[in-house]
């Protein structure tokens, strides 16, 4: 789902707090708005009161027609949503379809009205957030961090290595891009345009890093030799060390002290309700591993399976911005639903204040999920209406579309530091065993070195995607089956043993078929959107007022567009 489709299931799938004021009713809106259309109308008001909510703080936004034409198409949205929810079929649609989101934001809706109505709830002051930012200066600090792009090699009879990485570095001297370039590395970040991430200090063997932390920005390294082969390096971009100012952060803390304080808030409230299990010991599986029907949450008559919450996260990773914890939003779905459950059980809503605004609160956030599914419906038609353009899209990446990566792991882990100098030396010693032909087992190393080994089982490379930075690094340079270099993680020693592999190989359309059609989404899923409104909006007479928009967002003694952002 692209990132505007999914902006109003944002709205509602975000962690219960204190609501905002409800939007208006823009469907029976007559009056003389900013924006009308036919049956309706917004005022500057209600406009500027969505595109703070939607639309991203960047510097292109201290250009007013940047910002304009951001509105326009809050302003557009606002009226195809209206235009939508005038189907009266919709919420039948909706709840066949997607019944269990829908309980989901039902609970949270009732949770938040809860909240408001029965627990002492104090919001949050500026004094509130200076004092935390004063107490926690390390976490305002970045260090530098560099985004590398890489391409390895590795040995084959009758080829020099580093001679074929000097032909692809004079290759990229010559103008081809590095990312095309990458198809033919040997790892299998060519899936991904070579790309590592970005990368700070510490993550990276001490000899690439000392290469990645002296490259200039767009310069490709010299050829690295590495054990089992070579590697080009790439520094495609730099963002040096930094210090945020509290107006730097202020929205981004205040929105995550707002729902630590609000989760403390439900918990204490729950007492002994709040679940006994570690999330973070079973979300793994819950994204991965689980039978799609197995249940993982079931409270108050809603049972959600691994595939309803599988959906319910990609919904909320869909949206963009800062990336979203797993185990953290579990729980966020968790409280609302155990709060929304003990609601219930105490005769919530009990006066007729409550069931007003609960009532609008459920009006509210399931108009605004309606619509944005009835709208990604309409572009998902639009693509099964293109199969020519899906497969031809399929033909210029078809690199791209391989079967996943395979790895079988098995992970040794050290958790007594005291003498981690010696447990490092004898596990290097150890993997160069292996590498000259010898075998080691795992278990007697861990018996000898009092760790402990964890059979992770096959992961695929989504999943690998999901490890610690360093971990897929390392992954990455194991050419075959083998172990990892040793390294420190946090406060224990690990060496991880690819066991088994399932090399990647070309999937025909038909079997990519499925894959295609969201890379496609993916990638023109703004201009489809776009087509989305313009046809929904056709024959409405929408129009916008942008001479008084300009007006009201910049007016004639303001010095910068910044304020109304």
């Amino acid at each position: 789902m692209s990132s505007r489709v999914a902006l109003a299931v944002l709205l509602v799938l975000t962690a219960c707090g204190e609501p905002s004021n409800p939007p208006a009713d823009h469907g029976m809106a007559t009056g003389d708005g900013i924006a009308q259309w036919r049956g309706g109308s917004l005022t500057f008001e209600e406009l500027e009161a969505e595109a703070r909510i939607r639309l991203p703080r960047t510097p292109e936004a201290t250009d007013l027609e940047t910002v304009v034409a951001g509105y326009r198409r809050v302003a557009m949205e606002i009226a195809a949503r209206s235009l939508l929810l005038k189907d009266e079929e919709t919420e039948s649609r909706v709840r066949e379809d997607w019944g269990p989101q829908l309980a989901v934001l039902e609970a949270q809706a009732i949770a938040q009205v809860f909240i408001n109505s029965r627990l002492p709830w104090s919001p949050l002051t500026h004094a509130d957030l200076e004092s935390y930012y004063g107490s926690h200066p390390e976490e305002f600090q970045q260090q530098e961090r560099r985004r590398v792009l890489h391409i390895f090699r590795r040995d084959r009879p009758g080829v020099v290595t580093l001679d074929a990485l000097a032909e692809l570095r004079r290759r990229a001297g010559s103008g081809e891009r590095f990312e095309d370039l990458a198809v033919e590395s040997d790892s299998e970040t060519r899936l991904l345009g070579g790309s590592l991430g970005w990368v700070e200090r510490g993550v990276l063997p001490p000899p690439l890093e000392r290469v990645v932390f002296s490259l200039p920005a767009g310069q490709v390294s010299e050829p690295i030799r590495v054990d089992g082969g070579g590697i080009l390096l790439l520094v495609s971009d730099i963002q040096p060390a930094e210090h945020f100012s509290l107006d730097d952060v202020r929205s981004e803390l205040a929105e995550r002290l707002r729902q630590e304080r609000l989760a403390a808030l439900i918990d204490e409230y729950l007492g002994g309700d709040t679940p006994s299990t570690d999330a973070g010991d079973e979300i793994g599986t819950i994204l991965g591993g689980s039978a799609p029907e197995d249940a993982v949450l079931s409270i108050g008559g809603v049972e959600l399976s691994a595939a309803d919450f599988r959906l319910i996260f990609a919904e909320r990773m869909a949206i963009g911005g800062r990336p979203v914890d797993a185990v953290r939003f579990f729980r966020t779905v968790e409280r609302s639903l155990r709060l929304a459950e003990r609601a219930a059980a105490e005769g919530f809503p009990g006066t007729t204040s409550e069931q007003q605004r609960l009532e609008e609160a459920l009006r509210q956030g399931r108009d605004a999920y309606f619509a944005a599914k009835l709208l990604e419906v309409a572009v998902w038609r639009l693509i099964d209406a293109e199969e020519d353009a899906v497969r031809a899209f399929f033909e210029h990446n078809i690199e791209r579309y391989m079967s996943p990566l395979g790895l079988n792991l098995r992970m040794l882990v050290i958790e007594d530091l005291h003498d981690s100098e010696r447990s490092m030396s004898r596990l290097e010693e150890l993997r160069r065993q292996s590498e000259s032909g010898g075998t080691i087992d795992l278990t007697s190393a861990a018996t000898e070195l009092g760790g402990s080994v964890t059979d992770l089982g096959w992961v695929d490379f989504s999943s690998l995607q999901t490890l610690p930075q360093k971990i897929q690094v390392y992954l990455f340079e194991v050419t075959g089956t083998g172990f990892t270099i040793p390294f420190q993680l946090g406060e224990s020693l690990r060496m991880i043993e690819v066991v088994e592999r399932r090399d990647p190989a070309p999937l025909s359309f038909t079997d990519a078929r499925e894959t295609v059609r969201k890379d496609f989404f993916a990638r023109h899923g703004q201009d489809l959107y776009r087509r989305v409104l313009d046809e929904t909006l056709a024959g409405e007479e929408f129009r916008l007022d942008e001479d008084a928009l300009r007006a009201r967002l910049w007016p004639a003694d303001s010095a910068d567009v910044t304020s109304h952002q």
